[in-house]
Parts: structure tokens; sequence; C-alpha cells
């Protein structure tokens, strides 16, 4: 609900301006937010009170049981947001919008309404990414800008606007960003997400299963 509130006062009133602008301006209230949260909740470090649990070891590998269990959650949540595109009336319309706006509109298609309850879910969804972060690690108010750049890489690295693309380019950035550290010091890993966005501008501008335009 937060996320459709500050969209309608601050990011709608600037789409006329182009695509840069309301890019621009989402950085700006990103960062205005987590001031907010500063003022209000401090910058110590966070966590949920969970239980310790004991890494599982196969074949000399060392496997957190959290990081499992969040895999099987984010796993439900991507079937889900798949089941409700292909087979819901609602998913449907959010394609045809997404598609042609202008003629999803003379099939009787409120575009406005659409865009909301799309915002709505996508804020949901991070919202839940970022409970999953926490589960994992811990909560302050860098967490989301820490896995900004790499959530970008992978929407490139996929093909903006394909969610089979955001999968896939989320598997290459985060297994690239896994395999850095066998080789570099761990806060160089950031820039994984650097190269990736190069190497696929560079070669594949429209990413892995993103479209040609036209």
């Amino acid at each position: 609900m937060f996320g459709v509130v500050s969209d309608e006062i601050v990011l709608r009133r600037l789409r006329a301006s182009g695509p840069l602008t309301v890019a621009i301006a989402s950085v700006a209230l990103t960062i205005v937010l987590e001031n907010v949260v500063r003022f209000s909740f401090g910058n110590d470090l966070l966590g949920y009170d969970l239980p310790v649990l004991r890494d599982w070891r196969a074949s000399g590998l060392r496997i957190g049981p959290q990081q499992v269990y969040n895999a099987l959650a984010a796993a439900a949540a991507m079937a889900a947001l798949f089941l409700f595109l292909a087979f819901t009336r609602t998913g449907q319309m959010m394609r045809a919008v997404a598609d042609n706006p202008l003629l999803a509109g003379l099939k009787g298609i409120d575009a406005l309404t659409v865009a909301r309850l799309a915002n709505f879910a996508g804020m949901g969804l991070a919202g839940f990414g970022g409970m999953l972060i926490g589960l994992d690690t811990s909560i302050d108010p860098q967490t989301g800008f820490r896995v900004m750049l790499s959530i970008f890489a992978a929407a490139v690295v996929g093909g903006l606007g394909s969610i089979p693309g955001a999968v896939i380019g989320a598997f290459v950035v985060g297994i690239g960003e896994e395999l850095s550290l066998i080789v570099l010091d761990p806060s160089y890993r950031t820039a994984i997400g650097f190269v990736a966005i190069l190497v696929v501008l560079s070669f594949r501008p429209r990413g892995i299963l993103g479209e040609r335009a036209y």
C-alpha cells in the first residue's frame, strides 16, 4: 500500500516527462524513504528472532538451511506469479495493458486501475524478497540499496519486460556473484552486476529473452 501511495503522490505526476525523469525520481524517492527509516528506527542492524541452525554438509559443500528455505519460498512465489498472470482475468488484463494500453482501453480495460494493481503486486513481491533477505542475513536501512544493482542487472541481462528473462537473469547474476568470491575480495562482489550490464548492453542490448524493438 505504501508503494502505491508514494507512486500516486510522487511518480505519477512525472510520467509525462519521460521514463528517465521517473527513474531519477524513483532513486531520489528511495533515498528519502531510506532516511525516513533511519530517523524512525535508527541505523542498527536488526534481525529476526530465529533459532541458529547448523549448516548441511554434502560432498565438501556447506549449505545453509535458511537459504534452502528461502529458495523454496521464492520458487513458490514465482510459480504463483506465473499462474496468476497466465490463468486469471486480472493477470491477463495486466499483460494486455503492458502489451498495448491503447488497444486494451478499447476493449474496456481501465489501464490506470490495472497499473495500480500491478504496482501493488510488485511492491508486495519486493517486500517479500526483502523479508527473505532479512531471514538470511540482517536488516538495516541500507538493505534495499545494497541489492538494487543486482536486481537491475538481473532485469537487464534477462530482458526488460520479460518475467522468465528476469528469472534467468537473476540466476546468471546471482551465481556469477557467488563464484566471483573464489577469486575476488567480497567487497568487489557488486562489480559483477556492472560487468553483466556492460556485457549485455554491448552484445545483446535487449537481453536474453527480451524482444527486439522495431
